[in-house]
């Protein structure tokens, strides 16, 4: 007998197959990528000093909803270890809340006799510019390293949305109550900082590409000297199994990331650079997967 699920495929496949060229895919879009993983990590404190090494077990994911104009757009990694500069943590969660536009879609259908029940692989995408209400932040830190900032603000870019993969970039504006930086030199303040800058992502198997450029400009009296943040992360995620229809999938994750962080520090006698270089690579499990309602 065939199971429940295999017939809502066979539906869908219906669905999809019977659809106009370019639909008008104004319904829910529910994607989601969680991983679990172990990185080693590198870091220079301050900047081309000796590295050192230590490891980290971490968690990562991005669940993300369309829902008409709805939207709603989450990313998060987080990961704690110990090495040659003791005590070790990276947290960057980032939370957006608002609507989106639509200025196109598309349907597809390939079959394949050696799928599940035959039906093959369904793809459904649309894209669309966003603004979303910004809410985040981001704690990297050892004993030589403190940077960290939160708080909340408004991101607009354009997204490109579908059952396997989420792809996006945007501006970035927002004001952070509270954050602290060292590297090499005495812990500055942070504390009612402006945030500018642009992030983008790519998020669905083979690849995984997060990206952000941030420029922090605290408040101190008359000084407002900046401290520059760019992250990056590069992900290969070869598919090890994929559930009917390919919208769910298990997969290995390997990756490289980097972040180089730079400003202005105080000391007592005066102000100095300060520089900061930590990477890392990880490897683990990851699943992802979409829902779809037209």
């Amino acid at each position: 007998m065939i199971s429940r699920r295999a017939l809502v495929a066979a539906l869908l496949v219906a669905r999809v197959a019977h659809a106009d060229e370019e639909p008008k895919v104004h319904g829910a879009i529910a994607f989601w990528a969680d991983a679990l993983y172990a990185r080693g990590t590198a870091s220079m404190v301050p900047a081309g000093s000796p590295t050192r090494v230590g490891a980290q077990i971490g968690t990562g994911g991005a669940p993300v909803l369309d829902l008409g104009t709805f939207s709603l757009r989450g990313d998060y990694l987080g990961s704690l270890g110990y090495g040659g500069a003791g005590l070790e943590g990276h947290v960057d969660a980032w939370l957006g809340v608002g609507v989106r536009g639509y200025l196109g879609g598309s349907s597809s259908h390939a079959r394949d006799p050696n799928a599940p029940y035959g039906l093959g692989t369904v793809s459904i995408a649309n894209h669309g510019p966003f603004v979303r209400a910004l809410f985040g932040g981001e704690y990297t830190g050892n004993d030589d390293l403190v940077l960290s900032y939160g708080g909340f603000g408004a991101t607009a870019g354009y997204e490109i949305a579908s059952t396997r993969r989420l792809a996006e970039v945007g501006a970035v504006a927002m004001f952070a109550p509270s954050g602290r930086w060292r590297a090499g030199a005495p812990t500055r303040s942070l504390d009612a900082t402006r945030v500018f800058g642009l992030a983008g992502s790519l998020l669905g198997p083979p690849l995984v590409l997060r990206g952000r450029a941030l420029m922090l400009r605290p408040r101190e009296g008359d000084r407002s000297d900046p401290i520059d943040v760019l992250f990056g992360q590069a992900c290969a995620v070869p598919i090890v199994a994929s559930s009917i229809l390919g919208i769910r999938g298990d997969a290995i994750e390997i990756c490289a990331d980097v972040e180089y962080a730079w400003g202005t520090a105080f000391t007592t006698s005066g102000a100095t650079s300060s520089r900061a270089l930590v990477a890392g690579v990880s490897i683990g499990f990851a699943q992802f997967g979409g829902l779809v309602s037209k």
